[in-house]
């Protein structure tokens, strides 16, 4: 059957060839009311390429109407036509009079979109020059950022804020070693990443004045011979550097006994530490032979809340002291501790615990968490949850874990099979206020995760904003029911997806459709979507911009 619009064309041609004006009007005007009501539908089924070529029939065909120009307007702008668009609205403006006010108003709006566009950085907030831009950038760069980013720079008060990503001059050239290296006394945060010997560094800066300093984080490539990092002189020079630093972080190759209680007891403001070891793990012996010094520790407790250990050679009597000193610790990371160690310092801290990370499992713990353990505990302040565990020995806890966090508000899971996480789909009911979820490198059934975006989908008041799942390995496939789904998911404000299969252009079309007609698409602010299936991909990179024009889409898409 012939479309009902090519056979009112035909008959009006044929009126025209007659000069019935009379029955050509009533066909003119029978034929734009059918062509705008199909314009919208395919508008609306993300068909633009078919719909911009019925704009320029209803054109034709009946010249005189207003509505034939502003729907040229809004399909080319989609499609990125910007000079279409902007010359259609010119031209209506002296064809309709009456309306005038009507199109300049859609140049003045299209004139702004185009810019916005073209200068993407106009999009982020201003403070975000500040966060880029930790030194005032050289001139060959400050000319390549956009005129907002320049403009910013230019209002910035003198920079609080210093990263040296390694040390300047030749090799052998050692930063601190030479006096025409001078810090800023004003500075707050300090980043350094150098082969100089650390005591050196802290006393230049304590020469140059910087005792105003709250955050310090050095990489150093330094090795003591004798482990001569910690000793009383480099303690010294900490406290130098004035009581005000609360968050200190150390990358480095050594790791001498009662280090972190020394530190401590040298930093009364300190509230983060990091330590990471990035050294070699003593031998057995060796690490037994190491007595942990007598530390003289103060009276008064120290104000830390996050402590993390990292890299081998840990051991449970660095951190018998801890307790006493920060009794406000509420987040500790170590990655190496065994299982019994584990439990141990669960029991004794659930009730305060705001954060918990456990990346992987001891070579020689292949039994999971006992079943009579887990239930005994609850974690009623646990916000952040992070589990990195390649081995099976945990996925018979995971259940009794997550239902003992009502809290939990992020949650990160790595390398697990969801299958095997039979409260998986009920995530939605189980954790009310997640609001950030997290899945690397997961395995499951497409009927898993489909339960899962359906509940998600179904909880209206669920306050989800950032959903990643990066190299999902699905043992059916991918199919366009669980793409639907996921456009559903309304309320999201960062979402990417990324699996190791390629996607047909149906599934995608699917997912773009859904968002949009359940709202998904104006709630989105960051997309990293099927990057491999819409990248190159002309039509699909037009609806990706014309669907989701209120977020930033992932550069990769490009």
């Amino acid at each position: 059957m012939r479309p009902l619009e090519e056979s009112l064309e035909e008959a009006l041609q044929s009126a025209l060839y007659e000069k019935n004006t009379i029955v050509a009007n009533s066909l003119r005007e029978l034929l734009s009311d059918v062509l705008e009501i199909k314009i919208r539908n395919l508008v609306l089924a993300c068909d633009y390429k078919k719909a911009l070529q019925c704009t320029t029939t209803l054109l034709e065909a009946l010249p005189s109407r207003s509505t034939a120009y502003l729907l040229f307007g809004e399909i080319s702008t989609i499609l990125g036509d910007y000079d279409s668009s902007r010359s259609i609205y010119k031209n209506a403006v002296s064809i309709f009079p009456d309306e005038e006010g009507i199109f300049r108003d859609r140049i003045r709006r299209l004139t702004q979109y185009a810019l916005k566009r073209r200068d993407p950085m106009k999009i982020f907030p201003v403070e975000l020059a500040e966060r880029v831009f930790d030194l005032l950038p050289d001139q060959h760069i400050f000319e390549l950022v956009s005129r907002t980013w320049r403009n910013t720079v230019k209002l910035m008060t003198p920079p609080h804020e210093l990263v040296l990503r390694q040390a300047p001059g030749p090799p052998g050239f050692y930063l601190c070693e030479h006096p025409f290296v001078k810090f800023a006394s004003h500075l707050r945060r300090l980043t350094l990443k150098t082969a100089s010997h650390p005591t050196a560094i802290l006393e230049t800066l304590a020469r140059d004045g910087c005792t105003q300093l709250r955050y310090f984080a050095l990489t150093s490539f330094f090795s003591p011979l004798f482990h001569d990092g910690f000793e009383p002189r480099f303690c010294r020079a900490l406290t130098g550097l004035g009581t005000r630093l609360t968050t200190l972080t150390l990358c480095v190759t050594w790791n001498p006994p009662g280090a972190v209680l020394h530190l401590l007891a040298s930093l009364p403001e300190l509230v983060s530490l990091k330590y990471d070891y990035r050294g070699s793990a003593p031998s057995f012996m060796a690490s037994a032979e190491r007595p942990i010094p007598n530390v003289c520790l103060p009276n008064e407790p120290r104000k830390l809340k996050h402590l993390e250990c990292i890299g081998p050679g840990w051991r449970l009597a660095e951190f018998c002291g801890i307790p006493a000193v920060a009794p406000d610790l509420v987040t500790f990371i170590n990655v190496t501790v065994r299982h019994t160690v584990m439990c141990n310092f669960l029991m004794a801290n659930h009730g305060v615990l705001e954060a918990l990370q456990v990346e992987s499992c001891d070579e020689q713990d292949h039994e999971p968490l006992h079943n009579d353990f887990l239930p005994q505990i609850a974690f009623p302040h646990l916000r952040g949850l992070t589990l990195a565990v390649p081995a099976l020995c945990w996925y018979s806890s995971v259940d009794k874990l997550l239902d003992a966090c009502p809290q939990l508000e992020e949650l990160a899971l790595s390398n697990f099979v969801l299958d095997d996480i039979r409260t998986f789909p009920q995530l939605p009911s189980l954790l009310p206020r997640l609001h950030t979820l997290k899945m690397d490198n997961l395995t499951c059934t497409s009927k898993n995760l489909l339960s899962f975006f359906e509940a998600a989908a179904a909880t209206s008041n669920w306050p989800l904003e950032t959903l990643l799942v990066d190299d999902a390995i699905l043992e059916d496939g991918w199919s366009d029911t669980l793409s639907t789904a996921l456009g559903q998911i309304t309320g999201l404000r960062q979402l990417s997806i990324s699996t190791f299969y390629r996607l047909p252009e149906s599934h995608i079309r699917s997912f773009f459709y859904s968002a949009k007609l359940s709202g998904l698409a104006q709630d989105v602010r960051y997309l990293d979507a099927f990057e491999m299936d819409i990248k190159g991909n002309f039509v699909l990179n037009a609806l990706l911009h014309s669907i989701f024009n209120e977020a930033h889409i992932a550069a990769g898409l490009f």
